[in-house]
């Protein structure tokens, strides 16, 4: 670098005259215009545009352009040692930022931090390798961090990430991955973190897949059957609470409320017109034996009528305990049983003597057997012993 030494030969009785005293305006005047081009922000555009690099023809260029501004006379020895200082903190500042540090420290603090904090901050750079940094630049780039870990909330609580990772099946390439880059640069979520926004939509890939394998293990489908079809938020919540005990679960309830849901619903829908008569009369239609296209006709109406796939599994099951109750109530009427009773009470029985029936139903070789259905059957043998008695008496 160039060093002005025109200033050498001031000093000592030298110092008052008049070659001295334009010396030092001329000085004072380069160091004001190094400062004025300092603060004019050519400096570190000039610094970027090299790249915090730069050869001798780059210097001399730089020279030329300052000639012909208004930023002159400068000292070229100066201008050499701003450039380097500028050039350390720049360097400095962006190894900072590849440390990966502010992105952490900003999370640390949750976007949110006082000015102690951030002095705090400030005393452990300066002891570390980072230091000299511009601290201006230190705070446009914990900013900038906040601004992008607002933006990744915002995103998230938007359903983003679950939304795209469902899209891809928590699979996708890279291709993938920089057309969702450019979707979210023209997006109300600009700007963001890019490696922010890989390792959230890896972590949702993680409870996806565990998602997946507990799903398709069974998991979902048992934990429904136990739950009859209906929990309520604290079952959920005791549910995600269980799994997140196992490795890798960031995000269970994301994955799993809409596949319980959805279970649900089919549980509900199957279990619910077991109960009804309309499961009776179908048994009655078909005289307790069904074939196959009996069978795939009354899948056809209750996803007509319920307006989902129905579970054919959970039907099947259902409908077999169905007919083995539908044949035991039927081999106990044509067994003599049922009417015996009925006249040994002589149509009329108390709450206690139901009891007693039920009891010794249980301990038979009748059992199962749906008690509504049973209470059904035993008002129609009423009904016609007393119409029988009554055509007597006539």
């Amino acid at each position: 670098m160039f060093r002005n030494t025109d200033a050498e030969g001031c000093g000592g009785s030298q110092a008052t005259t008049p070659e001295c005293n334009e010396t030092g305006r001329v000085t004072n005047r380069m160091t004001a215009n190094l400062e004025r081009w300092k603060r004019s922000g050519n400096a570190a555009r000039w610094l970027a545009l090299t790249g915090g690099q730069w050869d001798h023809n780059d210097w001399l260029e730089l020279l030329d352009a300052l000639r012909g501004s208004d930023y002159w006379p400068l000292d070229p020895g100066q201008l050499g040692d701003l450039l380097e200082d500028l050039k350390a903190r720049w360097w400095n500042l962006r190894n900072w930022i590849a440390s990966g540090v502010p992105r952490r420290w900003v999370a640390d603090q949750r976007g949110q931090w006082s000015r102690e904090e951030y002095l705090a901050l400030i005393v452990e750079l300066r002891r570390s390798p980072f230091w000299p940094l511009d601290l201006d630049e230190v705070e446009r780039v914990l900013e900038g961090h906040r601004w992008m870990a607002s933006n990744l909330q915002r995103w998230v609580e938007a359903g983003g990430p679950v939304a795209w990772v469902k899209e891809h099946a928590g699979q996708w390439g890279h291709d993938h991955w920089l057309g969702l880059l450019e979707r979210l640069r023209v997006s109300q979520f600009w700007p963001l973190d890019p490696e922010m926004v890989a390792r959230t939509l890896e972590d949702h890939k993680a409870g996806w897949w565990i998602a997946r394998q507990w799903i398709d293990s069974g998991g979902a489908r048992h934990w429904v059957e136990a739950h009859q079809g209906r929990w309520k938020p604290a079952d959920l919540t005791a549910l995600v609470n269980e799994l997140r005990g196992q490795a890798g679960w960031p995000i269970a309830s994301t994955w799993i409320e809409p596949t319980l849901e959805e279970q649900g619903q089919r549980w509900r829908a199957v279990h619910d017109w077991l109960a009804s008569p309309c499961a009776h009369r179908w048994l009655d239609a078909q005289g307790g034996r069904w074939d196959e296209a009996a069978w795939v006709k009354l899948l056809a109406r209750r996803e007509r009528e319920d307006g989902l796939s129905p579970d054919a599994e959970w039907l099947s099951h259902g409908l077999e305990a169905l007919r083995l109750e539908w044949w035991s109530l039927r081999r106990w009427h044509h067994s003599g049983l049922a009417r015996r009773w009925v006249e040994q009470h002589a149509g009329e029985w108390t709450e206690v003597d139901w009891d007693n029936l039920v009891t010794d139903l249980r301990h038979s070789d009748f059992w199962p057997m749906r008690l509504d259905a049973l209470a059904e059957s035993m008002a129609e043998l009423r009904s016609a012993l007393r119409a029988s008695l009554g055509l007597r008496a006539a």
